[in-house]
């Protein structure tokens, strides 16, 4: 393959066009900023059709092309086992796992019912998969459901059959939830960046933020209960983050003290998500399969937040012996329950991204990242190490292949960065970690 200056230009140019468009968006809004997006489409658009244009569909890259499917099928195969393996492995000797296919219901929580969560015991409702457990003293349930999903349940998932294949990459959603005391229904939703603007706040979110809470909250399980805004009365920074619908006001007002909209506004974790409460559940949702990370991390977050919340609100809206236990519970252990029980590089990685305000990552979008970083390395060096020994090569094509090297090196560098080593500056959830460690936290 040769590439002429001109297609070297074409190629990485665009490409670079594009991510620098879409870093432009993120600071404009309405008609400017979709421009923006569409003409970094375009530009990432032109750049790919003149890269597959090199004979990527002939010779090994056909090859390459051809193992796609196998891939495919070979990691719907791996995520099946992983699951099953890790589920009885949280589920031990006090949980229990449920699926599509056998009897039994969740002892707590809401199901995917007709376009709404219905009750654990409501037989309008089904799941594909489902483990419940103790998570650091507090009952918690992860369950996986499709879309459109309604009694009786859904079958097992085939992946020989194309559509369930592309129903479980695209329809697929996990809901993690955390038994609480039954209250009200209360839903905080995370804005989108032109929301966060039309509110009058600055938008801490990017573009890249905004897809994932896309595809968060569509297929999102909500409420059944009649809700209703509840726009006035909040601290600036969080009404320009969220926006809080709820069956009861004075509920909503009760649970979002100050203390508890500053940790939202502080904790990335929030920004690409909605938090719900109702039927005895505190819960969130992913678009994806369910996985032991996805599990643990929202679970810690869920306890996090149920911590946060007095415990004279707890105590209002159902007042008994097992309210105390539950407040009891939460507070026993202090921020070591907000902590996920085990350490490894995805955590540490995590910690300093929220520590600097960014998102954190799944294993498997670090995997992918990491992917990509490797892929751009390859792209980099191998064209340059095999035209370097290749005697048949010019000293011209050489030069060519050398500057094609930059852009994925300059990329990879980029990527290691912002994944790894983002910058580390002071901020508000730093600062509410620190101050909740350095104190004995009691129910008031």
């Amino acid at each position: 393959m040769k590439f002429s200056p001109l297609d070297v230009a074409i190629i990485f140019g665009g490409y670079g066009l594009a991510v620098l468009l879409l870093f432009v968006a993120t600071r404009t809004k309405d008609t400017a900023r979709r421009l923006l997006v569409s003409a970094a489409g375009l530009a990432a658009s032109t750049a790919t059709v003149c890269m597959l244009t090199y004979g990527t569909f002939s010779g090994p890259w056909m090859w390459a092309w051809g193992a796609v499917p196998v891939v495919i099928a070979a990691w719907f195969w791996l995520r099946k086992y992983q699951q099953s393996s890790w589920a009885d492995r949280l589920a031990g000797k006090t949980g229990r796992i449920f699926t599509a296919d056998m009897p039994g219901r969740p002892s707590f929580g809401v199901l995917a019912g007709p376009g709404r969560a219905v009750g654990h015991d409501d037989p309008s409702g089904g799941f594909d998969f489902a483990v419940e457990f103790d998570f650091n003293g507090q009952r918690v349930l992860g369950m996986q459901y499709r879309d459109r999903v309604a009694a009786p349940a859904r079958g097992v998932f085939d992946q020989t059959r194309t559509g369930q294949v592309v129903e479980a990459i695209d329809a697929t959603h996990s809901l993690v939830q955390l038994a609480c005391p039954p209250t009200p229904a209360l839903l905080i939703k995370a804005r989108a960046l032109p929301e966060q603007r039309g509110a009058g706040g600055t938008a801490k979110a990017s573009i890249f933020e905004d897809y994932r809470l896309a595809r968060n909250t569509i297929g999102a399980l909500l409420p059944s209960a009649r809700l209703t805004p509840v726009a006035e009365g909040w601290e600036p920074e969080f009404a320009a983050q969220f926006a809080v619908e709820a069956e009861n006001e004075a509920f909503a007002r009760a649970v979002l003290t100050p203390e508890v909209q500053r940790l939202m506004v502080a904790d990335p974790w929030f920004r690409i998500r909605f938090v719900a409460m109702h039927r005895g559940a505190l819960w969130t949702n992913d678009n994806g399969s369910l996985s032991e990370w996805t599990v643990l991390s929202n679970a810690a977050h869920l306890v996090r937040l149920a911590a946060a919340i007095p415990a004279h609100t707890w105590r209002t809206v159902f007042p008994g012996y097992q309210v105390e236990q539950f407040i009891g519970r939460l507070h026993a252990q202090g921020p070591a329950a907000w902590q996920l029980p085990r350490r490894s590089l995805v955590a540490r990685v995590n910690e300093r991204r929220m520590a600097a305000g960014r998102v954190p990552l799944s294993p498997t979008k670090l995997v992918a990242r990491i992917g990509l970083v490797a892929g751009l390395v390859a792209l980099a060096v191998l064209p340059v190490v095999a035209a370097s020994v290749s005697s048949a090569d010019s000293g011209e094509e050489t030069a060519s292949l050398g500057s094609m090297a930059i852009f994925p090196a300059v990329i990879a560098i980029v990527l290691v960065k912002v994944t790894f080593f983002p910058s580390r500056k002071p901020s508000m959830f730093q600062r509410l970690m620190q101050d909740s460690s350095h104190r004995t936290a009691r129910p008031s």
